[in-house]
Order: C-alpha cells, then structure tokens, then sequence
C-alpha cells in the first residue's frame, strides 16, 4: 500500500479512541464493546460506497472492504474502509488527468449522523449487558 493509499483509507477508520481514555479503568470488555460498535460503524460505510462507487468492470466496488486496526495513542481498536484496488485513491482524489469520483468520504459523510448514534446504542447495550446483570 503506498503512502496516498494509506492516507485516505485511515482518514476515514471509525474508531472510539476517546471512549477508551474515559472508560480505561474498566477492563477488556470495554475495548471488545468499542471495537464491536466502530466496526458496525465501518459497515455502514462500507455498504454506502458500495452503493454509490461508480462502476465499469465491478472491480473497483468488489475491492472495498473493511479492516480491522491497532491504534496506539490512545490505545484503541477500530475499523477502516478501504479498496484494494490500486486505482482507488486515482478515483476518490482525482489525478491531473481526471475529476474525483469520491465514493469513500461521501459514504462517511452520508452515514456520520447515524454512525455516532449506533456507536452510542450499542456501548449502552453492551454495558447493560455485561455490567448491568
């Protein structure tokens, strides 16, 4: 992956770093919670831009996936969109040649507002279940 790939496929890692620092002294459920909420998150991202990537060969739309990632400051676990195709970052940003055609950061933009409300539903629901027996 080189250096523009990276950039734009962790520009957009749905993660609860913050979350950490304020539940750290609760232990490893936290972090398994966290991680099970960004990664609804990326999903929901992800099947945006499967939705709105334009398409020629399918190619481009069949790579996008998410990955899971280690954070170390804050320590925390989260999950990025990204395409392995390796034209992906000519067709989100654009090249000198040819116009952006973004399907990553749109998709995150659409699903922002409902991103952080299940974040939030599902730390609720998973501490009630975990702490609230």
């Amino acid at each position: 992956m080189d250096i523009k790939d990276q950039i734009i496929t962790e520009s957009y890692a749905i993660y609860c770093g913050d979350c950490i620092e304020v539940m750290k002294d609760i232990p490893r459920e936290a972090e398994k919670i966290l991680s099970k909420a960004s990664r609804v998150g990326a999903e929901k991202v992800l099947d945006t831009a499967r939705q709105i990537v334009k398409v020629e060969t399918g190619n481009l739309r069949n790579s996008l996936d998410i990955k899971k990632l280690k954070i170390k400051k804050p320590q925390a676990e989260g999950w990025k969109v990204y395409a392995k195709a390796k034209y992906a970052f000519a067709v989100e940003s654009g090249t000198s040649n040819t116009e952006a055609q973004p399907f990553i950061r749109p998709a995150y933009d659409q699903n922002e507002r409902q991103i952080s409300e299940t974040i939030s539903d599902i730390i609720g629901d998973e501490i009630e279940k975990v702490w609230g027996r």
